[in-house]
């Protein structure tokens, strides 16, 4: 009977369990909203949402991990692109951004003489610079503590010079329709460049443009009477400095190298293609060897980078097996994130992709869709105490909370 009895006292205690689980699962299925940490159950993450855009740091466990890094940013290379793939770096893992103060533009004319916003997680050192400045290493190693990783991206001086052409709407002033003609004019216009003068009209982020910003001394190089000589040297220092050159027309092969040499993960290098903001020009191939031979400095600085990038890229094993993944991984997340078709975004008035439906309640896909200037703007507002954002919390640190209470007169772009 003693037995008997032990056994109903059992079951009812099982009855109790069963019935107290069954009145949990069905609350976490019906109410998600009520326990958000247990929403995951009622409607699961797809699952390269999560590898990919988590916040797993789990990288960073890599005694090889690269958390001090100055990208040497150039002009019409495909910077800004990589920019945005280094300011979501930053913030997945909480770095601090070598970053000016409110309101500046995106190109630091005199780093020296800059105002800078004070680290934003602590500290006296910051670990990352990635703005548009003039080439001055030193004064970068004063602000990011030891070791610290520089690199850079280059583009083939002909597909820069036309896109910086027709960037800047430099054609405009020649009028002249035909972007190939427009060319030639602007050629013939700075025939003594670089033969007796440095000086040239409207060539500035557009004529060896790579060559000024890695601090190239053109006056130096003209008065030189061996040239060669000057370039080799030029060439033997940057070499000492850049940890790391990439190529444009190689832009992923570039990010999966990078991710291999900084031991950053895949997952970090994901990316929107910038829209193009202006229409393609054909150009004749007598014109591109003009542009070519125009700008001799980058086209020395082009063939001596990309000559060591693929030297780079042959020493890693199955580096192709990755860059082909990487491609899959990049798709998935732009398919998920946006539409085929581009728009004009509301929300920050700049020339974005149109996000789908997930894209447009997933901040991680408005950050991989932001361009660099309004990304900028956020930045800077929340490291000098979020002030020109209403409704925002100053001790807050969530660049979400920022986009969200964003007000467009507050945005000043560069």
């Amino acid at each position: 009977m003693v037995r008997v009895g032990k056994i109903k006292a059992t079951l009812k205690k099982i009855t109790i369990l069963s019935s107290l689980f069954i009145i949990c699962l069905t609350t976490i299925t019906w109410f998600p909203t009520a326990i958000p940490f247990l929403s995951i159950f009622h409607e699961p993450e797809p699952h390269f949402m999560t590898e990919i855009l988590s916040t797993n740091h789990s990288d960073e466990k890599n005694s090889c991990f690269v958390r001090n890094f100055v990208f040497v940013k150039t002009h019409k290379t495909g910077s800004s692109t990589l920019t945005n793939i280094l300011f979501r770096f930053v913030e997945k893992h909480k770095l601090n951004n070598l970053i000016g103060t409110f309101p500046t533009g995106t190109e630091y004319f005199d780093l020296e003489n800059h105002t800078y916003s004070p680290p934003l997680y602590g500290g006296r050192t910051y670990n990352a610079f990635m703005m548009h400045a003039n080439y001055n290493p030193s004064f970068l190693l004063s602000k990011l503590p030891p070791p610290v990783k520089f690199f850079t991206i280059i583009r083939h001086p002909v597909g820069r010079y036309i896109s910086g052409f027709s960037f800047f709407w430099t054609y405009k002033q020649y009028n002249d329709t035909d972007m190939d003609d427009a060319i030639n004019k602007h050629l013939d216009a700075n025939k003594d460049y670089m033969v007796s003068t440095t000086h040239c009209v409207e060539c500035w982020r557009m004529v060896n443009a790579v060559a000024f910003d890695l601090g190239f001394d053109f006056e130096g190089y003209l008065s030189s009477s061996n040239k060669k000589k000057w370039m080799d040297e030029f060439l033997a220092v940057r070499d000492k400095e850049l940890d790391l050159v990439l190529i444009q027309e190689h832009f992923d092969v570039s990010l999966v190298l990078l991710a291999r040499r900084f031991c950053w993960s895949l997952r970090d290098m994901v990316y929107l293609n910038s829209l193009k903001a202006t229409a393609s020009f054909s150009v004749k191939e007598d014109t591109k060897r003009r542009i070519l031979k125009f700008q001799d400095i980058d086209a020395m600085i082009y063939e001596h980078y990309f000559k060591i990038f693929w030297d780079k890229v042959n020493q890693e094993p199955l580096i192709f097996k990755d860059v082909d993944k990487f491609k899959a991984i990049n798709e998935d997340v732009v398919n998920k994130c946006v539409t085929a078709q581009p728009g004009m975004t509301q929300k920050l008035g700049l020339l974005e992709h149109t996000l789908t439906e997930f894209g447009r309640s997933s901040f991680e896909c408005k950050a991989l869709n932001m361009r660099v200037s309004p990304f900028t703007r956020l930045l800077e507002n929340r490291a000098q105490g979020i002030r020109h954002f209403k409704g925002s919390r100053k001790s807050s640190l969530r660049l979400e909370d920022l986009y969200n209470s964003y007000n467009p007169k507050d945005i000043r772009y560069s």
